[in-house]
């Protein structure tokens, strides 16, 4: 299962539409604090997560996700629209497993979803 977290409204449901044609279980959070709740009812395969994003930002998600006992390897690709090298450091120094630079063409989250389940 792909847990898309998404605070925007039109951006996450483009991303569960492609992604759904594609075959994939998805489910989807609006939020870093609502995608833990998703997390502690289903276990996730991969995660695609915003950085920027209110309550719980994708930072602190990623944070919390490798705190937690048994989801320390859990893949996390982290998309946003701010091209800073500071933003895509802090991203990777996290432990994400990619970064990805919106927009981006669904094929290649696609592409990069399949290399990581």
């Amino acid at each position: 299962m792909v847990l898309i977290v998404e605070d925007d409204d039109v951006q996450r449901l483009v991303l569960v539409t492609e992604l759904g044609k594609g075959g994939f279980r998805l489910a989807e959070a609006i939020h870093g604090e609502h995608a833990l709740e998703v997390i502690a009812r289903e276990r996730p395969d991969i995660i695609v997560t915003d950085l920027m994003m209110p309550v719980l930002d994708g930072f602190g998600l990623i944070e919390k996700v490798k705190g937690m006992p048994g989801l320390d390897g859990l893949p996390i690709i982290a998309i946003s629209a701010s091209n800073s090298p500071d933003i895509r450091k802090k991203a990777l120094s996290l432990g994400i497993a990619d970064f990805m630079l919106k927009p981006f063409e669904t094929a290649a989250l696609v592409e990069r979803i399949h290399r990581y389940i």
